[in-house]
Order: C-alpha cells, then structure tokens, then sequence
C-alpha cells in the first residue's frame, strides 16, 4: 500500500537509468501519470512485475516549482506561493488553494522612493520605521548629489498595498529635523484630475525649395519683373524675388533672383510666368530625405519617440507637416518649449511650428474592420481641419496589419470628443438584449459556439463580439446586417435555454463518467454534456430524445457498487479509492476525482472535502502542479484571476474599452488614469472613459436619468440589485435567502439585508432574520 514508502524490500522494482540532477524518484511515475517524460527532473522507476497492491501517492507539502514559461515569474518554496503575469498589466502571487495573496496592477507598485533623509539616519532606524507598514524585502540608498546632507532610499515591499501605505505614512513624516518626501515608483501614472496630458505634436515647416537665376536683356526690364513676380504664385507656391546687383560695368544679362520654387515643375512654364528666355537653376536648401532624418534626430534628444509619420503632401506643397508621438507627456512638453517658432538648421532653417495635440489610439481587429471600412472612412470629413481620423492598415513595408491602429487628434478637445463619440459608438455596434436585459450563455465561448459565430459573421458579413469578462455579445456592420443578426442569436439563445436538460445521478455513476464514460457519451451521441460534481448532475444540451439516448448510455454500463465503508471512500465521487492519493491532511481521493476537481473549480480557494466537506485545508501549489498539465494548471489560474475580478470589481475592474485588458484600481473623485493599453482616460470612480467637462457628481445625476425606464422595468419583474455588487437578480423560487451568483453575498430577499456566509444558520443569521422581521422564511 505504502511503495516506495514503505520500510521493506519490493524486489520487483528497478530505476531506469535517468539524468536527474536531484537523484530522487518521481513519485507520479509508478503511478503512471508523470507528463514530463524525459524531461522530468526526477528519476522515473519503471515495474518489471505486476504486484497485487495498490500505490498510495503521497505528495509532499511543498516543492520548488521551475518552469520556463515566461509568466511565471518567481517561485518562493518556503512559503508555497508563485507569482504570475496576466493581460493587462497584471501580476498576481498566488499561495495554496490558488488563494491571492497579492494583486497587483499596471498603476501598482511594491517600490517605495524616500528622499530627504538626513544623513545620520542608519539603515537600521530607516527600516524600523517603515516596516511599521508592512514587510520589506529590501532596503538601499541612493547616492545623492544635492543636498549634500541628505540621502535617498529604495524600499521593496512584499506586496503593494503595504506600498501604497508606506508611501502615505512616510511622506512628509519628520525625522531629526526635516520632512522626508516619499512616493510610489510608479514611471507612467498621471494620477491627478486634469484631462489628459498629450504625448503628440504636429509639426509644420516650409517644404525643400529651389532657388532660379532669371535673367533679362535690360536693367528696367530686370528691375519691373523682381517687383511683380515678388510673391506672385507658380505651381502652387509663392515666390520671393530681389534684384541682384549689377556690377559696374555691366551692360547685358541682368538677373533677378527667384527663391521657392518647388523641387519638380515645368521649365517652359516657369519661363513664361518670368517672361524671360532663359534661367539657371540653384541647388536645393534641403533635401527631404535628409533633412525629416536629421530632424527626427534632434527630436530624439528630448526622449523616446513613440513614433514619427510623415503626413501626406504633394510635391507642390508649401509646408510639409509630420506628427511625432512621445513616450511621456513632459518631453513633448519640453520640445514644445524649445523649439516652437525657432529656425531649424537641418530644415534649410525653416521656421518650425509646433501644435500640442489631443490624440486617442483604437486598436481593432481587422475582421471589425473589414466589416467597418466605408462606415470609417465617412467619419473623416477632408474639410474639418480641427480633428482627423487616420487609419493605420498597413505598415512600411505594405504588409497588412491586425489589429488595425485608428488614431484621431485635434487640438480642440470639444470637437475630439465629438468625433470620439461617433467611433465608439460605431465601434460598440448594438448589444443582443431582451426587455433592455443582455443575453447571455456560455455555448458562445465553447468550440461549436465560436463555429457558430464565424459562420454567422461570414453569412452576414458582420462582426460579432462575444466578451466573456463581461458576458456581452455586440454586433457591428450595416443597419440590416446587424438587425438580422440580432434576430439570429436571439433565436438561437432562445433554442438553447429551451434545449438545456438536467439529468441526477448516482454516486455509483460518478467514477465511470470521469473514467472517461463522459467524454465517450459525448462522441457517441454528438451532444455537448457537462458534468457538475458538486450537484451530482449531467447537462444535456439537447432535445428529449437526446436525454433519453443519455438515460439509456447510462444504465446499460450501471455496476453495482458498495457505499458501505464510507470512511475509506473518495470525498469527490464517494465511491471506493482507485488510484488513491493523499494530501497533507491525510485525506485520500481518486486521481482522477482530484483532478476533475481542480479542472472544473469555479470557486477559491480551494480545499479539501474531506470529512463531508468540513475539512478545509487549503490544496497545495505543489499537488496542484503535480495533478494538472501545463495547459490545464494555465487554465485553473486563470479562472481564479476571473473569478477574483468579479468579486472584488467595487475595488479592481477591467478598462472601459470593449475587449481591453486593462486593469485599474478604483479611486477618489476626479482621480484619472491613462489606459497602458489604448491610452483612453479613465475616470476611477465612476469606472467610466473620463467625462471631460462634468464633475463625477453632475456625472453620475445624468446617468441616473438615463436609468429610469430600465429602473421600471426592474419594478415591474420583481428584479432586484445585489446591494455588494449591483448584478441584478431575479427570483424564481424557493424561501428568500438568495445568494447572488455573482460575488456570492448572502441576503434577504425582502430587505435585501446581508449576512456573513459562515453564520447563516446561526442566531444572528438570515433565516432567524427573516422569522423575527418577515414573519417567516417566505415559503
């Protein structure tokens, strides 16, 4: 029972020959379900002999876990937590139970700058008074230049919340005599209540000109021609013309300078517009090529471009005009102080003038804006000059881009946002409601479902927009084209609400479907079955006879199977242990159970259930990693991510954009943040894109206007709003202690009064609230 446990002899097992560098044995090979194979850093020992007993696999409560995948960051054994990256500037270390031990976002930081220490203060006495906050990982200095008897500090936090506090307690905390100066070392945030502070500037400055010799038979002739082909135009340009000097003693060819000429344009023209027979050409002031390159240069030295496009022109231009796109607002703040209105060298000393502009970026995905391409194009009106829509398909090389870039830009922000409304609105499409009520199912996020969605959009030549974060699905294209798909997906909502059927199981049935009894039913009969644990039941998606076909499956391989010893069965299907497994707490379950169990988790943290669900010791990382493949364990993290997200939204929440992953804190009134990852505003608090021009007060009073016919269609069906999370909440049956699908909260349905999950039973809980209050439980 106990392998390679166990104090005695088993002959009938020898070590393969492996490269392991720890020199210890894999305890989930003689088990058979080692998936590293070779590249396991553990020794594999293979069985010669068939023996009788069964292998009891005991994991140990903690081990080093080290993988290359670049999300996962650092892995702390002593404490059994690991540390990942997710979209959206996301890093989250996770403990045991896939519990979140710390959440930090791209606006977050563990890092604590401190300044204006006196220099006296030791490392020691610094540390004692900023571990007050929480634990620090590491302390330094800086070395300081000015003033000379001050220093810096770098404090590394365990986690970022006890960052954040650091940051608020030791600024303008005094220490022997003087007020340290502490902040967040955070590099991008603009945490303040003005709009946004613009990175882009558009450039203007005269294009390459040419200078001509004209020349005349007599002086008067010469003299007449400088005065009225002086800033007279020829092929589109204004020219400057001054008569050149004649010498002494000259009497014939008289010349008249000509400056501005464009680079290309017809002699034969140019010599009719003068009137003269004949000119000889000057060089250049600049060449283009040369000149945006050298140019381009000297903007660099102000900081990081983001990028620099040259805007479109004809060779007859006067000016030449380029927008060029800072990695941080205060260098194009300091370019813009500089060099505005000054004399460029490397531009033929053009004169160069500077706008700061008010840019938004969208990233789309090119199927969007295939469907999209005419819709956009009519956005940009050629005769607006205050705001312009360009749209990046392409990139230098002619290669075709996805996602699309769409950038818009003025410099008055009113009109911005005129056209900023217009393309969000485009861009949203119209959402698949009923009654004002989105429509949802998970089927959309299942492989036939995403089958379903591309077929539909190529049908229709629409895109659809299935948002799993939000439970959303938005269409976009013509008028027509989105009404019928509408009608299309709420008609195949409708089919799957009515084609969903529940089948109860017994215990005994459990084992055989995670045995692989389930997914053999789903080849066989071509319908789409989950299983649920928890409730002991199928879903069949599918119509009666689909359910009878189900029935039938299943009791033609019923067995017979004895639930006598319950203290020697498995916690999950609560049948005897094959495979058994047994965790730190000394509960053991079926390989398969516990890996079903991890795969299919949709609440954390999670613990064992042993002792009928009461034991609640937390599942180990280490268990974890062991028991689930990469793809799968990748899929576990990422379900608690989600699931943390919806929980906790009053406090983190993804960006307002459709399908950003952009993740933010929520904050004070008037605290704005720039999206890392579409650079819209945000306004932290009301969770919104930042409305410019209205308080978050005036904000909110038109939004709850907004709401008033939704509002009364909430009276009307009895729907009710969760009062943690605000998800509505409908119900259909039972007592009325309801439990919000949502964040979980507990409450009573009748004054929407909330109550502590672990003492809902108890005296102070929702059912003696409700006989004391309502007179009864509302059954």
């Amino acid at each position: 029972m106990y392998g390679s446990q166990c104090r005695d002899e088993h002959p009938g097992i020898v070590a393969r020959p492996s490269s392991s560098p720890t020199g210890k044995q894999c305890i989930f090979w003689k088990s058979g379900i080692c998936n590293k194979g070779d590249l396991c850093k553990f020794v594999h020992v293979d069985r010669t002999l068939n023996h009788p007993e069964q292998q009891l696999v005991i994991l140990p409560s903690s081990s080093t876990k080290k993988t290359d995948n670049d999300d996962e960051l650092t892995v702390d054994e002593a404490s059994g937590s690991v540390e990942k990256k997710f979209p959206g500037h996301v890093r989250i270390i996770f403990g045991d139970g896939v519990v979140i031990r710390d959440f930090q976002t791209g606006l977050d930081s563990r890092t604590v700058i401190v300044a204006n220490i006196p220099s006296q203060v030791e490392t020691m006495e610094l540390l004692a008074i900023a571990e007050r906050s929480g634990n620090i990982k590491s302390l330094t200095f800086r070395q300081t230049v000015y003033p000379l008897d001050t220093r810096t500090a770098v404090a590394e936090y365990m986690d970022s919340c006890s960052a954040k506090k650091a940051a608020q307690k030791l600024d303008s905390l005094a220490l022997h005599g003087l007020r340290l100066t502490a902040r967040l070392d955070i590099q991008s945030a603009e945490i303040d209540a003005a709009s946004l502070r613009s990175r882009t500037i558009r450039l203007t400055w005269y294009a390459p000109s040419m200078t001509a010799f004209v020349y005349y038979d007599s002086i008067s002739t010469a003299r007449q021609k400088a005065k009225d082909l002086n800033r007279s135009t020829f092929a589109g340009r204004k020219l400057l013309t001054t008569l050149q000097q004649p010498s002494f003693k000259q009497k014939q060819s008289f010349t008249v300078i000509v400056a501005g000429l464009p680079l290309k344009f017809s002699k034969t023209d140019f010599l009719v517009h003068c009137g003269s027979k004949s000119f000889k050409l000057g060089q250049s002031n600049y060449t283009l090529e040369n000149g945006v390159e050298s140019f381009q240069k000297l903007l660099e030295t102000f900081g990081p471009l983001e990028d620099f496009d040259m805007l479109k022109s004809k060779w007859s231009d006067v000016k030449m005009k380029a927008l060029v796109r800072f990695m941080k607002a205060e260098h194009a703040e300091a370019l813009l102080k500089q060099l505005n209105n000054q004399h460029i060298p490397c531009l033929g000393k053009s004169k160069t003038y500077m706008t700061l502009l008010h840019s938004l970026k969208y990233n789309i995905p090119r199927s969007q804006y295939q469907v999209l391409q005419d819709e956009l194009q009519n956005l940009n009106d050629p005769n607006d000059h205050v705001v312009t829509l360009q749209i990046y398909d392409k990139d230098k090389a002619d290669q075709t881009l996805d996602p699309v870039c769409i950038r818009i830009y003025g410099e008055a922000p009113k009109n911005l946002a005129t056209l900023k409304l217009r393309l969000e609105r485009l861009l949203a499409g119209e959402q698949l409601s009923q009654d004002g009520v989105p429509l949802w199912d998970d089927f959309f996020t299942s492989e036939l479902g995403k089958t379903y969605v591309t077929n539909l959009q190529s049908e229709l030549q629409v895109f659809i927009r299935v948002d799993n974060r939000k439970d959303r699905i938005s269409v976009c294209g013509s008028t027509a084209q989105i009404r019928e798909a509408l009608t299309q997906l709420s008609q195949k909502f409708n089919d799957l609400s009515k084609g969903r059927r529940y089948i109860d199981l017994k215990a005994s049935q459990i084992p055989r479907l995670l045995r692989g009894e389930l997914a053999e039913l789903q080849r066989s009969l071509g319908t789409q079955i989950t299983l649920d644990i928890s409730t002991y039941r199928l879903c069949v998606q599918g119509d009666d006879d689909a359910v009878v076909l189900v029935k039938l499956a299943l009791e033609s391989g019923s067995q017979v199977s004895t639930l006598s010893n319950l203290d020697g069965s498995c916690p999950v299907c609560l049948c005897e242990i094959i495979t058994p497994l047994q965790l730190k707490c000394r509960h053991k379950y079926c390989l398969e159970c516990l890996r079903h169990h991890l795969s299919t988790a949709e609440r954390f943290p999670l613990k064992c259930v042993g002792d009928e669900g009461s034991c609640g010791e937390l599942i180990p990382l280490t268990v974890i990693h062991q028991i689930l493949d990469p793809p799968g364990e990748a899929k576990l993290f990422q379900r608690a991510f989600t699931e943390y997200i919806r929980q906790n939204f009053k406090e983190v929440t993804y960006c307002p954009i459709p399908d950003c992953p952009f993740i933010y804190r929520s904050g004070g009134m008037g605290v704005t943040i720039r999206c890392f990852s579409c650079l819209t505003t945000i306004c932290t608090h009301c969770r919104v894109e930042n409305h410019e021009g209205m308080t978050c007060v005036d904000y909110s009073d038109h939004l709850t206007g907004g709401n008033e016919a939704f509002n009364r269609w909430k009276i009307d069906n009895d729907i009710k709003s969760c009062p943690n999370c605000t998800a509505n909440i409908q119900k259909a049956s039972g007592c009325n202690h309801m439990t919000c699908s949502q964040c979980q909260t507990h409450m009573c349905w009748i004054c929407l009064k909330v109550f502590n999950k672990k003492a809902v039973d108890g005296p102070n809980g929702v059912y003696a609230h409700m006989r004391r209050e309502h007179g009864g439980i509302g059954l």
